[in-house]
């Protein structure tokens, strides 16, 4: 499985890629600042693991975000550095 954020670092918008093999369902994602603030919660439709999903951060704080991506019972994280 993985998580690509591209591009990595971003001013704002950034391009979420998840694959989960096997995965059954839609993946749930949500990105929070370092305080552990949500910034971002979303559905990403996928079809055969693989979803996709455009990130907006333009009006968040800068620093390191976290992304969670659930499927079902499990989880994956990953990080994006939010700059100027």
């Amino acid at each position: 499985p993985y998580i690509k954020c591209l591009p990595n670092p971003t001013s704002g918008l950034a391009t979420i890629e998840v694959y989960i093999p096997n995965a059954d369902g839609d993946f749930a994602i949500e990105a929070f600042d370092i305080l552990g603030l949500k910034t971002f919660s979303d559905i990403i439709q996928c079809a055969d693991g693989v979803g996709e999903i455009t990130l907006d951060l333009t009006k968040k704080s800068k620093g390191i975000h976290i992304l969670k991506v659930k499927n079902g019972n499990k989880m994956y994280a990953s990080k994006i550095m939010l700059v100027d």
